[in-house]
């Protein structure tokens, strides 16, 4: 299965940051926030939660709920696309374990993921 079925890459499912996508000058210049796209192993993603949150692995893993990454592996093998997961380094915000979960449980190596950081003077 190949992530591009699975993520909407213009949708987070967040008004702030599907706004930051429509207006990214206006985010740049007046919030002080840019963003990129990378692709990240789910791992690497779980690993970057950890740091923005300053916490460890497994408490990160304890947010998942089971129920949740069952329904949404079900939606995803049905075709449904799921909004890509960010991770704001400016803000310390991070939307999408459950969605990575699912990833890693596909087997899909790399996933988009959306980084917003701080602009820097």
């Amino acid at each position: 299965m190949k992530n591009k079925k699975i993520f909407n890459k213009k949708d987070t499912d967040l008004p702030f940051y599907n706004s930051m996508m429509k207006k990214p000058e206006y985010f740049n210049k007046i919030k002080k926030r840019k963003f990129k796209f990378i692709k990240l192993s789910p791992a690497e993603y779980m690993n970057e939660c950890c740091k923005i949150h300053k916490s460890e692995l497994f408490l990160e893993e304890s947010m998942i709920s089971e129920e949740w990454v069952k329904k949404y592996l079900n939606d995803m093998k049905n075709g449904d696309k799921f909004p890509i997961p960010i991770l704001d380094y400016a803000d310390g915000v991070q939307e999408g374990r459950h969605r990575v979960e699912c990833a890693k449980r596909l087997n899909i190596k790399k996933i988009p993921v959306m980084i917003i950081e701080e602009v820097k003077p």
